[in-house]
């Protein structure tokens, strides 16, 4: 038996998002791979200003009847500004390859603490509040029974990471190899620069992607990193942020160079993908993509490519007819992000690439 953490997102600042639990309730479903034997759960309230009172929690198997999830003993308690909390152990006979249920009445109508999803193959937000965003739980632990070692790999990126179009079905693909996943997307993310500028989701974007690496890479080192930023560096700067935030190819070179090497300190495998085509795209009603922006992001991936482990993802998802646009397959319509149908072709080519490497 082992205590793993068999799931974890990371959430976002979501500030400006007004009444997100109106109804009080939240029910959400979490996929479980492993038999096992009990569960427990993190909450966050990491960017809130007062507490998220929670009044009754519970979990259940399918059309089991419910468990009480409890902190500390107690059925009602508080999850405090700024920090997170583990409930208590619960004792559930896991079977594996199943779907928990988690159950949450909270008093608080306005969150700020939110997580995001568009993939539902680990996590189904189902009865929560504004389409994809959910809160309260971050992670899940789970007393497992395994019979070969397991390692983590962690999905580090942008919006492309954080809706799950395709580290979600590649996540239930690696499950089988003995890999367990976390994702540490955060939509609008950039590598270089914080979050600041004209859009209304401007809190949401979160610290550099170079500073935030920090604190992942030393609270939960990974076996591995699967590394997906430097599009936001360069689809913001001229539309939602001020173009002189336009980075060169060497100073975005240099910034992925550093998270290598904070991934060597630590002995975690690092697996960068090329950055993606965003031709023809627009934010905020402003052309987003450029020449100029397009020449850094060649060099970049030129880079990229010369890394060991380094994957061509922008190759496999570009048009055959101008390198510079996502292939319609791939496309979801904005020109920026994949597709459901993209994503899952995207994660059937990361798995390929990935053991054809020999990391999996």
């Amino acid at each position: 038996m082992a205590i793993i953490t068999v799931w974890r997102q990371e959430f976002s600042d979501y500030r400006h998002i007004h009444n997100i639990n109106a109804t009080e309730e939240q029910t959400v479903r979490i996929y479980m791979p492993w038999p096992g034997h009990s569960v427990r759960f993190q909450l966050t309230a990491e960017f809130d200003e007062v507490p998220i009172h929670v009044r009754a929690m519970s979990v259940s198997r399918g059309d089991d009847m419910p468990l009480p999830v409890t902190v500390g003993g107690q059925d009602r308690f508080d999850v405090l500004p700024r920090l997170t909390r583990w409930t208590d152990w619960v004792d559930l006979n896991l079977a594996g390859g199943e779907w928990l249920t988690i159950y949450i009445h909270a008093t608080n109508h306005t969150i700020r603490t939110l997580g995001s999803v568009s993939a539902t193959n680990l996590i189904d937000p189902g009865q929560a509040e504004a389409d994809e965003r959910f809160f309260g739980v971050n992670a899940v632990q789970a007393a497992v029974d395994v019979d070969q070692p397991v390692r983590r790999l962690v999905f580090f990126g942008d919006s492309l990471t954080n809706m799950s179009r395709f580290s979600a079905p590649l996540a239930r693909k690696l499950v089988k190899r003995g890999i367990v996943t976390a994702n540490h997307g955060i939509s609008g993310n950039r590598l270089l620069y914080p979050g600041h500028g004209l859009s209304p989701w401007v809190h949401s974007f979160g610290e550099a992607g170079i500073r935030r690496i920090d604190h992942l890479l030393v609270t939960e080192p990974p076996a591995m990193l699967l590394f997906m930023e430097g599009l936001n560096d360069l689809l913001h700067p001229g539309t939602e942020s001020p173009a002189r935030e336009l980075p060169s190819a060497a100073g975005l070179n240099q910034g992925i160079d550093a998270v290598a090497a904070k991934c060597a300190d630590r002995h975690v495998t690092f697996i960068p993908m090329t950055i993606t085509p965003f031709g023809q795209s627009q934010l905020s009603g402003i052309e987003a993509w450029s020449p100029e922006k397009e020449k850094i992001r060649q060099a970049v991936n030129d880079h990229i490519r010369s890394f060991p482990y380094a994957i061509d993802l922008a190759s496999q998802v570009a048009s055959t007819a101008d390198s510079s646009v996502l292939d319609a397959v791939y496309d979801c319509g904005d020109h920026i992000h994949f597709s459901v149908p993209g994503g899952r072709e995207a994660a059937k080519f990361l798995y390929a690439d990935l053991r054809k490497q020999k990391l999996v």
